[in-house]
């Protein structure tokens, strides 16, 4: 069992339809509501509504659909496959940026073929529509109006979670949970919150999700019914809206029972108890027809007939039922209220006086995958912490689910734990794992999990704490009846009970007192009690004739109850006085009046019924009980005489056997029926009565008392006969006891020398325990050792025994090895290794038959090398266990080896290739190395040189040898790596040639090298002297050449600034002779055409177009001529300053060459000097026609904003783009350069290809002021 999504309000009942009460809180004002026959078409007119049902639930199924990162895509696809009419209401959660207006609204209104609307506070739910959540804000649902929350905290990393919590609380098993893409793991407890109520959830397949992080979580946690791509959950969802109109399923939803098909329901409970042995027709029948709907609605399913079909030939699905109904949702820490009241008063008041030798027992019943244990479980560390000595402590935690027990046992939980555990509990109390995070082992080794059914399963004993909290809402009330006192016998005298917020102890305020109505926290009251017993089978009753009545228990729970009710009052009223015993006379209970029968003596108070029946018939009630007991048969006496004040009142007494299931022990019913009293008119009849009926009824009188004395003397006999009997039982008992005393006389001596033998072996076991609790600590020591070897150690290292078997495993093998911990105990044979190795198997029988390590190289799949390392796993004792297969990454001394191979061959290559004569020596000066330069030049070969010595064979050939061994000894004596030296050489003779000897040192692996060449530079040298004469004729050239390119620079200046001021002026000039002259002209020619046109009479219709399409293209010659003034020379530049005209020229740019050309402005001045504004928009102008010509892209971008230095202008395309110093620059570019300079600007262009061009122009702050003194000088 487990729990529900959210607590119910503490001060409602547990209700007989649904699995709780709905929370309470403030109600909304209420208004009109209207709802239309069909649920799939119902419609609110209110915010508010008033139609809800009885549990205050909408009258129509919910979506609530959560995604985040790449989720907008995944709602248009869902958005995009749903009709227009499903009946359904569905909200939409994203996580949104808090700062930013959000326009999903707009984006999802295009794409769906409903009304989509953003949520706010008050808004009421209607179906068929789209309800999207604003940005910054929490959404939850309360009795069908939606209402909003500023986020805080952990709620805000979590909106998804918030709003499926709280559409699950308020709309219950009609909720739908939808999970699309995301990033992070917010929906996860959301889902597990829907799933608890038994709604249906559905996730995004993490395959087709742009960020599959929140489906893979919500699927983690084992609460998904359907994982499919958008499109496919939009059909289901579709299905499901369908199913839900159906009759059948529409009753089974709301918890009630179709017609005619209790039978087909009763098969289903059947089918579940064969699988389960829970006795589901003891939990409220609501609660069961509710999951077995939403299981239907999954299977596409109409009628229980078929589902029980479905169910007999499908085992799967039969589980999946029953742990659907067997509800297994729980968090962490749920109500943390709970527990700090638990932590600092319930555990202050159990370890007041306590002896710390004993131990805390706590049991949580309906534990499900054992949360609520845990939460326990820390919270007792917590209280203890500090605490010299910790007292033994003991946790159960039982379910009637196998699969959440498992869970409970494993103790690892998801990521989304982290939104009900603090960070400091997670780091303290939690191991992470790649599963998320797993119960430490402090923490597991105080809590044990089992299987429990509370139906009929014996429970616990000396309990501290029970806590069963939101199980017994789920139970019919004879359960709860029978549960109740169940924890009444776990717990200790002084032992406390933890139920759910919507439970109650019902009529057992007698065995509880409350100690925290809020958190319904009860105390144990009064003494020891029995264990209650609750037989789930069928019971019966024998009775006088044989017959057996059936005790069924009715359809209706209610029934029962009215049954009790009346039976009790015919009890009361009519039925003869009886006492139930068992078969050692102890009075069990009492019906009607027996105090004319059973009577309380003097003395100790006793319940056996012979010390309590009246004297007078002490006798025959004895003989008949005894006779029903001993032969188990009905038997009855008539004629008892009871006293009734002063009348003598007759009556018939009768014993029934009570055959009743179970092991319990035989009880009978003891039953006294009184005669009827006579009435008045008898006494006068009597009064009156002739002798001769006085004589009669003293015949009468005196034939009951010789039957009385008769049946005393039977009575008597009977005693004397016992007595006689049991005489001779004690006879023979002493005996075999006399007998017996003298065997355990002599067992007793025989004990005696056993206990010394005893005593003698107890201290060798003493000493063998000590001696084991010694190896304990050192094989926990080497366990630990190994742990944290194989884990610390970053060689991939496996441990297999005798049979291949996997023992242990470095971490690093998981891989190269491809194993996992799952895999611990399984054949080796049976991985898929990592490994380019068909198979290792008859490597290791090698090396286990041989007793011999045996080393490979081996390649993995992604092409490193290691070196396979296996060896017999000895122990101690030198006996062989299995392998120890360890894997050495070789890979770099691999590639090591290959490159020095390769540097090896290309140094010899080099070294050959060489022009220059080269020679490698030895420390002995001998040749080692040569070149095919260095046999040209001493006209040798490489074998005729090899080993000789290098002074001796210079100083042969060119007399260069005293100077050349100088300088090799010198390195030698002082050797250091890549020291060299150089000199030159000149033989002697009439043809003296020239040498240069370079030469260092080379020590590789320690060897000492000397790397020399030796060089004929005779026509170099000539070559040099050549080339000095020559530097020194031109030095003097250039010298008196630039002096004269200066003072031409400067011209060319002065030149540049005269012709760009130049330009302008003519380009004034002729901007205002076609703005003043031409365009002039062409206004009057256009006015002279159009008066003509009105001058010529009607029919002459060819001569008026004629003259319109004149007029048109003089038109278009005006604007040309305009547009052509204004680009010669923009007068809005002197008109309104430099940034309209910029703005202006990007617009008519983007106009004319059907571009998006877009200008910016950080409100740079207009106030700048005519010069730097007009050069700034001749370069802004160039780059946008260099954009037109060669960019090839339909998007461009102007800026012009203010520095701390000066002013920037920038244009940018986001085209081709080029390389700047693999291109020649054009005239274009060399012109901006130039206006650049001329003003004092830097101008700088960014380009690369396929990225696009940016041209920078910074205009300093000094050069617009120089500009501004200047114009003002002038």
């Amino acid at each position: 069992m487990a729990e529900q999504a959210f607590s119910e309000s503490p001060e409602e009942q547990v209700g007989e339809q649904g699995d709780a009460p709905a929370t309470g809180g403030h109600a909304p004002a209420r208004g009109t509501h209207t709802v239309s026959a069909d649920p799939s078409t119902a419609s609110v007119t209110s915010e508010t509504p008033d139609g809800l049902d009885e549990d205050n639930r909408l009258p129509f199924n919910v979506v609530g659909i959560g995604a985040s990162a790449g989720g907008v895509e995944a709602c248009v696809e869902l958005l995009d496959h749903l009709p227009a009419e499903t009946g359904l209401a569905y909200f939409v959660v994203l996580h949104l940026l808090a700062d930013q207006k959000s326009h999903l609204r707009e984006i999802l209104a295009r794409h769906a073929k409903m009304q989509v609307q953003e949520i706010e506070s008050g808004t009421g739910v209607e179906p068929n529509r789209v309800y999207v959540a604003p940005p910054n804000a929490l959404v939850r649902i309360e009795r069908g109006v939606l209402h909003l929350e500023k986020p805080d905290g952990e709620n805000a990393r979590r909106a998804i979670d918030f709003f499926l919590r709280s559409l699950a609380s308020d709309q219950k098993n009609r909720v739908i949970g939808v999970i699309l893409s995301g990033m992070d793991s917010d929906g996860a407890l959301g889902l597990r919150a829907i799933k608890g109520e038994g709604g249906i959830t559905m996730v995004q397949t993490p395959e087709s999700a742009q960020y599959p992080d929140m489906p893979r979580s919500s699927i983690s946690v084992d609460h998904v019914d359907i994982v499919a791509a958008p499109s496919a959950i939009a059909i289901h969802l579709v299905d499901v809206a369908r199913q839900s109109r159906e009759t059948n399923l529409r009753l089974l939803e709301d918890g009630a029972a179709p017609a005619g098909e209790d039978h087909q329901f009763a098969r289903i409970l059947s089918l579940m108890r064969n699988v389960s042995g829970v006795d589901f027709r003891l939990y409220k029948p609501g609660t069961i027809r509710r999951r077995i709907a939403r299981r239907m609605i999954l299977h596409r399913i109409d009628t229980l007939g078929t589902y029980a079909s479905f169910l007999q030939t499908n085992p799967k699905e039969l589980r999946d039922l029953q742990e659907d109904t067997l509800i297994n949702v729980t968090t962490f820490f749920r109500d943390p209220e709970l527990f700090e009241v638990f932590k600092n008063k319930l555990l202050p008041r159990i370890f007041e006086n306590r002896d710390s030798s004993q131990q805390l027992r706590i049991w949580v019943a309906g534990c499900s995958t054992g949360e609520e244990v845990y939460s326990f479980a820390i919270c007792v560390l917590e209280y203890l912490t500090g605490d010299a000595a910790e007292p033994a402590i003991q946790i159960f935690g039982t379910d009637a689910s196998e699969q959440s027990i498992n869970k409970a046992r494993a103790g690892v939980y998801p990521d989304t734990i982290s939104a009900d555990v603090s960070p400091e509990r997670l780091r303290r109390f939690f191991v992470k794992s790649e599963k998320g995070f797993q119960i430490n082992k402090r923490i597991r080794d105080l809590c044990i999990f089992a299987r429990q059914n509370l139906c009929n399963d014996p429970p616990f004993s000396r309990m501290d704490v029970i806590s069963c909290r939101n199980v017994l809402i789920y139970f019919g009330s004879e359960l709860q009846q029978h549960v109740i006192p169940t924890f009444h016998y776990a717990l200790r005298p002084d032992g406390f009970l933890i139920l759910g917020a919507a439970e109650t102890i019902r009529e057992f305020a007698d065995l509880f007192l409350s100690t925290d109505r809020r958190h319904k926290i009860f105390a144990r009251t009064g003494g020891n009690s029995s264990r209650p017993m609750l037989d789930v089978l069928p019971r019966s009753v024998t009775l006088e004739n044989g017959a057996v009545a059936q005790l069924r228990a009715p359809e209706s729970w209610g029934d029962l109850e009215l049954q009790r009710a009346a039976d009790r009052i015919l009890l009361a009223r009519y039925g003869p006085p009886a006492a139930v015993v068992n078969d050692r006379l102890e009075i069990l209970q009492t019906r009607g009046r027996t105090n004319l029968f059973l009577e309380l003596r003097p003395g100790a108070a006793t319940l056996d019924l012979l010390r309590m029946v009246r004297e007078n018939i002490a006798t025959q009630v004895s003989a008949a009980v005894r006779r029903a007991i001993d032969e188990d048969i009905p038997v009855q006496v008539e004629g008892l005489q009871v006293a009734d004040g002063e009348v003598t009142r007759k009556a018939t007494l009768e014993v029934l056997p009570i055959h009743s299931g179970g092991h319990r022990s035989r009880c009978f019913l003891v039953v006294f029926v009184p005669s009827r009293p006579p009435s008045e008119r008898e006494h006068a009849v009597r009064g009156g009565t002739s002798p001769a009926i006085a004589a009669a009824d003293q015949d009468r009188l005196l034939a009951q008392l010789q039957n009385d004395l008769s049946s005393t003397k039977l009575y008597l006999q009977s005693l004397l006969e016992e007595r006689d009997a049991k005489n001779q039982e004690l006879i023979s008992a002493n005996e075999e006891i006399q007998s017996a005393n003298e065997e355990l006389q002599s067992t007793n001596e025989e004990l005696e020398t056993t206990k010394e033998e005893l005593q003698s072996a107890n201290e060798e076991l003493h000493t063998v325990n000590d001696e084991l609790q010694n190896r304990n600590v050192i094989l926990t020591q080497t366990s630990n050792d190994l742990l944290n070897l194989l884990n610390s150690v970053n060689l991939p290292v496996l441990m297999l025994s005798n049979d291949l078997a996997i023992r242990h495993f470095a971490a690093p093998s998981q891989r190269v090895i491809n194993v996992r911990p799952s895999d611990i105990g399984r054949p080796f044979s049976e991985l898929r290794v990592n490994l380019n190795i068909d198979d290792l198997t008859p490597l290791f029988n090698e090396v286990l038959e041989t007793l011999g390590s045996r080393e490979i190289e081996v390649q993995d799949r992604d092409g490193h090398w290691h070196l396979l390392r296996v060896r017999p796993y000895r122990t101690a004792d030198n006996k062989i266990e299995g392998l120890v297969v360890a894997l050495v990454d070789i890979d770099q001394l691999r590639r090591i080896q290959q490159e020095l191979r390769v540097a090896r061959d290309f140094s010899r290559s080099v070294i050959q290739g060489v022009p220059l004569p080269l020679v490698v020596v030895d420390s002995e000066f001998k040749i080692r190395a040569t070149n095919r330069a260095f046999c040209a030049l001493t006209h040798l070969t490489g074998s005729d040189l090899e080993k000789r010595v290098l002074p001796s064979l210079t100083g042969a050939l060119w007399g260069l040898d005293e100077k050349l061994r100088k300088n090799l000894e010198k390195l030698r004596e002082a050797p250091a790596v890549g020291e060299s030296w150089q000199f030159e050489h000149t033989t002697p003779g009439e043809n003296p040639k020239t040498f240069s000897i370079l030469g260092c040192i080379l020590q590789p692996d320690g060897e000492q090298f000397s790397l020399i060449t030796i060089e004929d530079i005779t026509a170099h040298k000539e070559a040099e002297r050549v080339l000095k004469s020559d530097k020194d004729r031109l030095a003097s050239e250039v010298e008196v050449t630039t002096q004269a390119l200066g003072r031409s620079q400067d011209e060319l200046r002065a030149l540049t600034a005269s012709l760009f001021s130049s330009q302008e002026e003519e380009r004034r000039r002729i901007a205002r002779e076609l703005h003043d002259d031409v365009s002039q002209r062409l206004a009057a020619l256009e006015m002279d055409g159009d008066q003509v046109e009105n001058n010529l009479p009607p029919e002459a219709g060819v001569a008026k177009e004629a003259i319109r399409r004149i007029r048109a293209q003089i038109g278009e010659l005006s604007e040309d001529v305009r547009l052509m003034s204004h680009r010669l020379h923009p007068s809005i530049i002197e008109d309104l300053g430099l940034t309209p005209a910029l703005r202006s020229l990007t617009e008519e740019f983007g106009r004319r060459e059907n571009m998006i050309a877009t200008f910016s402005s950080d409100g740079a001045s207009n106030a700048l000097p005519l010069e730097i504004a007009t050069a700034l928009y001749r370069i802004a102008q160039e780059a946008l026609r260099n954009v037109a010509k060669h960019a090839g892209q339909t998007h461009a971008r102007v800026s012009l904003k203010s520095m701390r230095q000066g002013m920037q202008l920038q244009v940018a395309d986001f085209g081709a783009g080029f390389t700047p110093d693999r291109e020649q620059p054009g005239l274009g570019l060399l012109s901006m350069e130039e206006r650049a300079r001329h003003i004092g600007a830097s101008f700088h262009v960014h380009s690369a290809a396929g990225e696009g061009t940016r041209i920078t122009v910074d205009v300093p702050l000094a050069s617009v002021k120089s500009t501004e003194n200047s114009a003002d000088a002038i």
